[in-house]
């Protein structure tokens, strides 16, 4: 009989006290110590970290991100882990909330690599006969934002990693995709282009170039103020000791199924018709028996319809109610994953609200149906106009 643990703990740290950046971020920190000292770790064990700050334009955002990153290097007073600056404001007016993964293995057979590629840290955890690859901003340095010119580039720099890894796109288990004016369209000629229809056809594009055998990875596409497109992944070789099985959701369509009527806007110029989203709805990943669920990002979605009508209390309940579809015992095991019986739980949740006004709604609603489940909640655009919420988390075995 196979029993998972894991050896991953998911952190996310929001200031004690409302303040100023310095402060808040401070605060974090000192947060962080403690957590490494109860656990016995060290930061050695940080795989990837996201900051999420609030910034409305780039020059906020690159004078924001350039502080932290000196106080990141004081800290860490070593190479940096896989690290991500993400201009979407958190709730309740706070500066900034930080989202950590953590290795909290002794590191006994196993090694945490920190690596740079082009002065981007990334962060490789060796096992006996695999490993697994944390990258994080994945970003072009523009002076204007062009989303066809900002995702290519992000997207080279995830190509430059793996091949450094003896990887490929098909390696990927896990994806976030951050992207500034998500719904923003222009119009030129009588055809409109819309940036995540643009990141869409790039993404697929690139993807084109190997096969997904185990599935397109979990991924999240969501909105941001400023910042251009910024990409996180985590990819993982495959051996005989890790297993990988995308999971669908019976009741939505799968996003690389789409159907032309909920696709915005004409194609870019490499590719001869735009594409759907290249994701699956949850991802079951074990290496060695330590297994996670991967949720990818998840909405108010039945088919391949919007629901509830732009209802916070609507659309949030609908959303929960697809992500306890994905993990219902009876679709886990119809997608091949064995339980044996063992229970899962969600470990984190990240909630993405598009309006400051729904925000006591979404909560009121997470909190109901998951009453003691960690939650941190932006403020950022939805991939649809419809759209008003959207979750993602970790499911791991307890």
């Amino acid at each position: 009989m196979t029993i998972y643990s894991s050896n991953k703990l998911y952190l996310q740290l929001t200031p004690k006290l409302k303040s100023d950046l310095e402060t808040e971020f401070e605060s974090c920190l000192t947060q962080l110590k403690n957590v490494l000292l109860n656990h016995e770790l060290n930061s050695d064990s940080i795989l990837k970290q996201t900051i999420f700050i609030n910034a409305s334009d780039r020059a906020e955002y690159h004078k924001k991100q350039n502080y932290l990153i000196k106080k990141l290097e004081k800290f860490y007073n070593s190479d940096l882990p896989a690290t991500s600056f993400v201009a979407q404001p958190p709730a309740d007016q706070q500066h900034c909330i930080i989202d950590f993964v953590l290795f909290k293995s002794d590191l006994s057979g196993f090694e945490v690599q920190r690596k740079k590629l082009d002065d981007i840290p990334y962060t490789v955890l060796q096992f006996s006969d695999t490993k697994e690859v944390y990258a994080g901003g994945l970003a072009s340095e523009c002076n204007s934002y062009n989303p066809l010119e900002c995702s290519q580039n992000a997207f080279d720099m995830m190509e430059r990693i793996l091949e450094a890894e003896n990887l490929t796109f098909a390696n990927i288990t896990r994806q976030w995709n951050y992207i500034e004016g998500i719904l923003a369209e222009k119009t030129d000629e009588n055809d409109i282009s819309q940036n995540y229809q643009i990141f869409n056809d790039v993404r697929s594009n690139y993807y084109s170039k190997t096969n997904f055998d185990n599935g397109y990875p979990a991924a999240t596409g969501i909105g941001m103020n400023t910042g251009g497109i910024i990409i996180e992944f985590i990819a993982l070789k495959k051996t005989s000791d890790v297993d990988i099985f995308p999971i669908n959701n019976p009741e939505q369509v799968n996003a690389y199924c789409y159907s032309d009527e909920v696709l915005v806007g004409k194609s870019i110029e490499e590719i001869s018709q735009f594409t759907t989203p290249k994701f699956e709805r949850a991802k079951f990943v074990s290496i060695d028996n330590d297994a996670q669920i991967f949720i990818s990002g998840t909405a108010a979605i039945l088919g391949q319809d919007s629901i509830g009508e732009l209802d916070a209390k609507i659309q949030t309940k609908t959303t929960i109610d697809n992500i306890n579809q994905l993990v219902e015992k009876s679709n886990l095991v119809n997608h091949k994953i064995v339980m044996n019986g063992q229970p899962i739980k969600l470990s984190h949740l990240r909630v993405y609200v598009k309006s400051e006004n729904d925000l006591k709604d979404v909560k009121a609603v997470c909190e109901k149906f998951y009453p003691n489940v960690e939650a941190i909640y932006l403020i950022s655009d939805i991939c649809r106009e419809d759209l008003v919420v959207e979750l993602e988390g970790v499911f791991n075995y307890v």
